[in-house]
């Protein structure tokens, strides 16, 4: 398993663009399982651990950052935008 933060940590370049696509943990939020199917080929990351990622470390003053999320998620991805101390622009897809 790849702890992020220390890989972030670790890490001495700045970048202009950033693509996250969270392994979001999905719970018990969905009784039928539809969402939790992730647990099955990958480690997921719980919200709480998402939220003490270091992000600010990585990068540049006006850097870009993509951040893909689900349904379920939208809710926590905007207050996740906000504690990672960045700029809410626009939705691009509500997939």
């Amino acid at each position: 398993m790849c702890d992020i933060n220390t890989e972030i940590q670790n890490c001495n370049k700045k970048y202009p663009l950033v693509l996250i696509d969270p392994p979001y943990d999905y719970g018990d939020q969905d009784s039928e399982k539809l969402y939790n199917v992730a647990k099955k080929h990958y480690t997921t990351i719980s919200n709480k651990e998402l939220e003490k990622v270091n992000l600010q470390k990585i990068l540049s003053k006006e850097s870009l950052v993509l951040l893909w999320t689900t349904s379920p998620k939208c809710h926590f991805t905007h207050k996740l935008i906000d504690v990672w101390n960045l700029d809410y622009i626009c939705t691009l897809i509500n997939w």
